[in-house]
């Protein structure tokens, strides 16, 4: 997935603030695949409702692509 499509999907949330724009970013990877920081930005009153919002946004978008992670063995 190309991160500009990710930040577009949740710059779209309602109630994300556009300055500053989303930020993603790929933390790291480990044994179960890749590792995302996704920043929205919105005002406190705001927060949990962007927050599910944006979770949904990441399983919605990640949901239309076939993506094979490792699965750990732990």
């Amino acid at each position: 997935m190309n991160d500009q499509l990710l930040k577009d999907r949740v710059g779209k949330i309602s109630n994300v603030k556009p300055r500053p724009a989303p930020d993603v970013e790929i933390l790291e990877f480990n044994s179960n695949g890749p590792v995302l920081a996704v920043r929205p930005n919105c005002h406190t009153d705001h927060y949990w409702q962007v927050y599910f919002d944006t979770n949904r946004v990441i399983r919605e978008s990640f949901g239309t692509l076939v993506i094979r992670f490792p699965n750990s063995t732990s």
